[in-house]
């Protein structure tokens, strides 16, 4: 049987756990809740994952299921430091429920047969947004409501036709209603010379002020929802190819362009 030599191997380890291991000690922590081995001041290791933190203690769910709240000042140096990254990158769990009103109507500014086409969308939202957590808060947040409208004329271009934010602050199990205001936007889908951009859903995005972090993203179509991390950086009136990828400052054309109201 071969003979194998360590002593390689013990400088390769040392170089990973000079380098490496504090790498992998940030992953772990920015992984929040994943079960990983646990070493109290004795020696003695088990394995578990956070459940719940405070300045103080730490809540441990082992892997039977059952939890255990410990000192933090009886655990390791190195688990201690975990804890304490845990509990600073914790995302509180958040139900949001918009409420998106909508209705159509022929638009009043023009009269006539030959006008006809043209309508307006009335696009009113609100939304609820409740912190189920029952220790974090959620502090310094901005939530974003962006409408996003595409050509009738060009089905490859889209616009974004309203960006609205919010601040938010919530305590553990806070809830809060946020009214957004009231959207007009007009288009003109029936003629030779139809133009403007009907809107086809909306986006959601909540971040994170203190690390710049996202707490939670939401779009309401499929399409929406595969390009929120194009649409979150767009702007009012932005106008984007079917990536959501910002275009010139183009006009759609037609009879019906360009016509936004913010009330």
């Amino acid at each position: 049987m071969p003979v194998i030599d360590f002593e390689p191997l013990a400088g390769i380890i040392n170089i990973m756990s000079k380098f490496l291991l504090p790498l992998i000690g940030g992953l772990l922590a920015s992984a929040l809740a994943e079960g990983r081995p646990f070493t109290n001041t004795e020696g003695k290791t088990i394995e578990a994952e956070i459940a719940a933190a405070t300045a103080t203690t730490v809540t441990l769910k082992l892997r039977n299921g059952q939890k255990a709240k410990v000192k933090l000042d009886t655990l390791s140096a190195a688990d201690q430091e975990f804890v304490k990254s845990w509990a600073a990158n914790r995302v509180p769990r958040l139900r949001v429920t918009p409420k998106l009103v909508r209705s159509n109507r022929d638009d009043e500014r023009y009269e006539g047969w030959f006008d006809e086409g043209r309508q307006t969308q009335v696009l009113s939202m609100s939304v609820e947004v409740e912190n189920q957590d029952t220790r974090s808060p959620l502090s310094d947040a901005k939530l974003k409501y962006i409408l996003v409208g595409r050509s009738v004329k060009n089905r490859n271009q889209y616009k974004i036709l309203a960006v609205q934010s919010a601040s938010l602050k919530l305590r553990a199990q806070e809830s809060s209603n946020i009214n957004f205001k009231t959207v007009k936007n007009s288009y003109d889908d029936a003629h030779y010379d139809k133009g403007g951009h009907k809107c086809v859903g909306y986006v959601l995005h909540i971040r994170r002020d203190s690390d710049d972090r996202e707490v939670y993203s939401f779009g309401s179509t499929p399409i929406l929802e595969k390009a929120i991390f194009n649409i979150v950086n767009l702007r009012t009136g932005d106008l984007t190819d079917e990536n959501f990828i910002k275009a010139g400052p183009k006009k759609d054309g037609g009879s019906g362009d360009g016509i936004i109201v913010v009330e």
